[in-house]
């Protein structure tokens, strides 16, 4: 590819990240109410321990809005990176992304409970650093203290209901005789995939998108020879520049899952206009990506 035609490819995925951070404030405008805490799931309460009473809820709507804005931000931040010329991590950040677009779309395909599981997963993280804190912290009485008295017994009873005796995954669903199913990034993409019907669209997130992304995040040999001015030095040296090969598919990418995740963000809030306008604009940007693809080949 051209440098020039290199160019234009990152300029159209410009205009498109600048097209969709446009749909952003039509959120706030909807006025969807974030609706106070609700009671946990009946699949969590009926393995809390008997005589523990419930005082605390879930507030599901929070975890929902959190979620989005952790996406606007990733989003956001990829074009910093891009705009730098720093591909290889902007990489990094938008499989960051497309994690978060998949997790969000998993909680969906069964909810309240695996959202309730999210909300819950705070609880869990409290649990672990107890745990921690008196095994590595023990000299430091006030720091064990405080996050013991951070983890209350009700949190302890609910958490040991919903997860059982495990330090971090929350996403682990407990069946009726009280064993465990564990579902790893794979798994949950095979469940959108079931829930969805789009083997092919999901297949490709998981065979491609996201082992593309892996490559940086994991520091693999593959994407280390990403620096490709590596080659032209003759002494060691840890001042390497960024390498800018990779801003255009990291900033195509995460706008696809920004798109993605806001699309099933807009539908938990039955915002169908939103919907509808974030349909538009993917439409609009698969067209215009498959016009230059036909272009850069000489086919249109």
């Amino acid at each position: 590819m051209s440098p020039a035609a290199a160019d234009d490819q990152y300029a159209q995925a410009i205009e498109d990240f600048d097209a969709l951070r446009q749909i952003l404030p039509t959120f706030r405008s909807a006025r969807a109410w974030l609706r106070d805490a609700d009671y946990f799931s009946h699949r969590i309460k009926s393995f809390v321990a008997p005589g523990v009473q419930i005082t605390k809820g879930v507030v599901r709507d929070n975890a929902v809005c959190a979620v989005a804005n952790k996406g606007c931000n990733t989003h956001a931040s990829v074009r910093m990176l891009t705009d730098a010329g720093n591909g290889d991590d902007a990489m990094v950040l938008a499989r960051v992304l497309l994690e978060t677009a998949v997790i969000f779309r998993w909680m969906m395909i069964d909810q309240p409970y695996r959202l309730d599981l999210y909300c819950l997963s705070s609880a869990l993280f409290k649990r672990r650093w107890t745990q921690l804190a008196v095994q590595h912290f023990s000299h430091e009485s006030r720091l064990v203290a405080d996050a013991k008295a951070a983890l209350s017994a009700e949190d302890s009873a609910v958490v040991e209901a919903a997860f059982g005796n495990v330090a971090y995954r929350w996403t682990r669903e407990r069946q009726l005789d009280g064993t465990f199913v564990e579902y790893s990034f794979e798994a949950m993409l095979k469940d959108i995939q079931k829930a969805d019907g789009t083997s092919a669209t999901n297949d490709f997130m998981y065979d491609v998108s996201y082992f593309m992304h892996s490559a940086h995040a994991h520091a693999t040999a593959d994407g280390m020879r990403q620096f490709k001015t590596l080659g032209r030095e003759q002494f060691f040296t840890c001042q390497l520049g960024f390498n800018d090969g990779n801003c255009t598919l990291a900033l195509q990418g995460a706008n696809t899952y920004l798109c993605w995740l806001l699309g099933h963000v807009a539908a938990y809030l039955g915002l169908r206009d939103i919907e509808a306008e974030l349909d538009q604009w993917f439409t609009k940007m698969k067209t215009r990506q498959s016009a230059q693809k036909k272009a850069l080949h000489g086919t249109a």
